[in-house]
């Protein structure tokens, strides 16, 4: 299902044009590129773009948002939820959305991406890019979780303590 046309030259978008995205990658923290996302890894969504008058583009917001395959919301991610809006962006740059300790089983998840320059829809693309997710042990404990398990691995841990008894919580 994935495009396999340069990012740049695809038509299937919408979207004013104002701003639009030209290349995408995924590379590690350390700034390698990267084939696929190991969970529980720092991974960076690196999208190039262009604006259309050459010129700063104003009030900028930028989303992603990942998905199964048939479609099914996972999460999103951007300047709307970190409120992180651009007053003004360069005419040539890059968009850099990292997001440390990856949260997905082991799969193929889809890639969308949304993009508002001033208000106004600048590029929408949809199926912008498959996302393919390996295992990493992100617990440290040897154990694959499956998505017939879990679709998104939670960062904590689990601890038994003793109660006193006849009471509640002692307070430690």
């Amino acid at each position: 299902r994935q495009n396999q046309m340069p990012l740049s030259l695809r038509h299937d978008r919408t979207g004013t044009g104002e701003v639009k995205l030209t290349d995408f990658y995924l590379e590690s923290e350390t700034g390698e590129k990267l084939e696929s996302v190991r969970n529980g890894q720092t991974v960076r969504f690196v999208f190039h773009y262009v604006t259309q008058s050459n010129q700063e583009a104003q009030n900028v917001d930028f989303q992603i948002v990942v998905r199964t395959e048939l479609g099914e919301l996972l999460f999103q991610f951007g300047t709307r939820f970190t409120g992180e809006k651009f007053r003004e962006i360069p005419n040539i740059g890059r968009f850099v959305c990292e997001i440390k300790r990856f949260p997905l089983v082991p799969g193929r998840y889809r890639l969308d991406t949304f993009l508002v320059a001033d208000g106004n829809p600048a590029d929408y693309v949809l199926w912008l890019a498959q996302i393919s997710v390996v295992d990493g042990d992100y617990y440290g404990s040897g154990y694959r979780v499956f998505e017939n398990e879990s679709k998104v691995l939670v960062d904590g841990h689990v601890a038994c303590q003793a109660v006193k008894e006849g009471g509640g919580n002692d307070g430690n």
